[in-house]
């Protein structure tokens, strides 16, 4: 497994601000989620809402999609067919949401994270009565909530990580065991070395003492 590294994390930012432009014959940045339509994938981009058929330029990119469920998340380089402007031709797939992500869980250790969409995410303490209530302006007495921006670059086999927070940065992997088990492993960018596995399970109740982790 190749690990993420921030050159792409960089890029992957740019993309995001980016705003899509349809021209045929020009490399864009198209978003949006996965349709199956006839086994076939298309993308339902985001400001258009038109659905995209798409092939692919290598076999890579082909297989990346393939990964994905309708209603996932991407973000994809490609060119506009110069027939049909509902068709687009894939050269790389910049990175992907996932929606079995989505929603809140918990960890080991008792802490509470909670997707809130395909590229943020929240880390806090449960309340005194154990449940996952995230700060907000209207709940001030409520333990400090951290924010993380997050990245997925898809590899073949593999769901690379990369993760970003005011203070820190993390490489990482996300294993998927099941819809209600993920772990998420986080790298040393120059050694390799897992710093931390981080294990959740999705809507648990708390049953311990809150601790720190690396993403608190």
């Amino acid at each position: 497994m190749n690990k993420p590294n921030f050159g792409l994390f960089l890029l992957a930012f740019a993309l995001l601000s980016s705003q899509p432009v349809f021209a045929t014959g020009e490399v864009l940045t198209f978003r949006g989620k996965i349709e199956r339509i006839n086994n076939e994938s298309y993308l339902s981009e985001s400001r258009s809402k038109l659905s995209l058929k798409m092939d692919y330029f290598n076999d890579i990119s082909k297989q990346q999609i393939d990964r994905l469920g309708a209603g996932d998340y991407v973000s994809v380089t490609a060119t506009v067919d110069e027939h049909n402007p509902n068709y687009i031709h894939v050269n790389s797939v910049d990175y992907v949401g996932l929606k079995t992500l989505l929603g809140t869980w918990k960890s080991e250790i008792n802490l509470c994270y909670e997707f809130t969409g395909f590229t943020t995410f929240y880390v806090y303490t449960p309340n005194s009565k154990g449940l996952c209530i995230r700060q907000t302006a209207k709940t001030p007495a409520k333990p400090q909530t951290n924010k993380y921006n997050f990245f997925i670059n898809p590899d073949i086999d593999t769901w690379n990580l990369l993760i970003s927070s005011q203070d820190n940065n993390f490489v990482g992997e996300l294993m998927i065991h099941d819809d209600n088990n993920i772990e998420i492993q986080l790298f040393d960018n120059q050694t390799d070395a897992v710093l931390d596995a981080i294990v959740l399970r999705r809507l648990l109740n708390a049953d311990s003492q809150p601790k720190r982790s690396l993403l608190l």
